[in-house]
């Protein structure tokens, strides 16, 4: 676990330890147990951990994308350079 666990809403006294899938919530046992009964439920640790892993396998997506997408701003710019290039070429012999 990484720091204190949030407390409840509702409850003050009590941390958030489960984590109702049917409702998308973070809830404590009270909560659960008065208004999430029968739902499907996870432990909010396992849950945070499944979350984190999908978090860094986007960040490195993104990562590889944003990589990859400098090495094709850097072929742009060398084709435009060397347009101008071209085209300065082509003035300086028209004139």
């Amino acid at each position: 676990m990484i720091g204190k666990a949030a407390a409840c809403a509702r409850h003050a006294d009590r941390s958030l330890i489960l984590y109702c899938r049917d409702c998308s919530l973070a809830t404590c046992e009270l909560c659960f147990i008065l208004q999430h009964n029968g739902h499907s439920f996870a432990d909010i640790e396992q849950v945070l951990d499944q979350l984190r892993a999908q978090l860094d396998g986007v960040l490195e997506r993104m990562q590889n994308r944003t990589s990859a997408l400098g090495h094709q701003l850097d072929t742009i710019l060398s084709y435009r350079d060397r347009l101008a290039s071209n085209i300065d070429v082509r003035t300086a012999v028209s004139n």
